[in-house]
């Protein structure tokens, strides 16, 4: 960087400065900053444009949610599709949403009294997309594209849906939660299937 660059991002900064002490930080003022200023460069000729961000709600609620929610978000599909496969209601209690957890325990206590039971294989995440953020970000929904190898058994270990040895790759849509204890919850789930 030449000493002209650094010289110019100073001044930038002291206008930026003098313009926030001069206009303040209220609502009303900041609505009198302008979009953009220019600087001129004597030596080169060359006038540098440099934008101000005006309100921080320009940036996107996506954006902001950011790569640790959806590390987490990943980390709670694998574990309910796992418990939800070894029918372990005690594990999903701790990420799902009453009605939607009513949901699953039906299904689960359905596959029991046919003496029926589930694999479930996470081979990986293709994608993990937020599709939806609700105005408060308090709700959120996200879309996850997984390969993975689904089995139901009958009681004689035959398989009766799925096939070991083909990897499907499905496409969910999975709405979650904040509680009030600023836990993500699972409060609704809907499947695509195999998706192409």
């Amino acid at each position: 960087m030449t000493i002209e660059n650094i010289l110019l991002c100073v001044l930038a900064f002291l206008f930026l400065v003098l313009l926030y002490k001069n206009l303040g930080s209220d609502s009303e003022k900041r609505s009198q900053l302008p979009e953009k200023f220019c600087l001129f460069s004597e030596k080169t000729g060359q006038i540098i444009e440099m934008r101000l961000l005006r309100d921080n709600r320009a940036l996107s609620s996506k954006q902001a949610i950011g790569e640790e929610f959806i590390a987490r978000v990943k980390i709670i599909f694998k574990t309910v599709c796992e418990s939800f496969a070894e029918g372990n209601t005690s594990v999903l209690k701790n990420y799902m949403e009453p009605a939607i957890l009513e949901a699953f325990e039906a299904d689960i206590r359905k596959r029991k009294s046919k003496k029926e039971t589930m694999e479930f294989s996470l081979i990986c995440f293709d994608s993990v997309e937020i599709e939806s953020v609700s105005p408060e970000n308090d709700e959120i929904t996200v879309s996850f594209v997984t390969e993975q190898i689904n089995l139901l058994k009958n009681s004689k270990n035959e398989v009766k849906e799925g096939d070991p040895m083909v990897v499907a790759k499905v496409r969910d849509f999975w709405t979650f939660r904040k509680s009030k204890h600023n836990k993500w919850l699972v409060s609704a789930t809907q499947s695509e299937g195999i998706y192409e």
